[in-house]
């Protein structure tokens, strides 16, 4: 199957393209302000669609579009295990 996790009006043909006979492919289509979940299922070569709920996703970025990516160095984050003290922050979580 696959999920898209970007906003778009139609699924991508290439995707659809991608999904084999029976396959599952989930993602938000419509316009911005009136999406829905969809599920859609390649029967025949055909969608068979099944709309879930009203949602919003974040816009789909094209790569003219794409800002510029955050320095890993830069980023902080804490990659200690849950429960597990870092050594940097030391208060007691009950």
């Amino acid at each position: 199957g696959i999920m898209i996790t970007a906003d778009g009006e139609k699924c991508p043909r290439a995707l659809w393209e991608q999904l084999r006979e029976g396959g599952i492919l989930v993602g938000p289509f419509g316009p911005w302000d009136e999406q829905w979940l969809d599920v859609l299922i390649k029967h025949e070569g055909q969608p068979l669609r099944d709309s879930l709920v009203p949602c919003r996703f974040v816009p789909f970025i094209s790569d003219a579009e794409r800002l510029e990516p955050v320095p890993l160095r830069d980023a902080v984050i804490d990659l200690a295990p849950r429960g597990a003290s870092s050594g940097k922050n030391k208060s007691s979580r009950n």
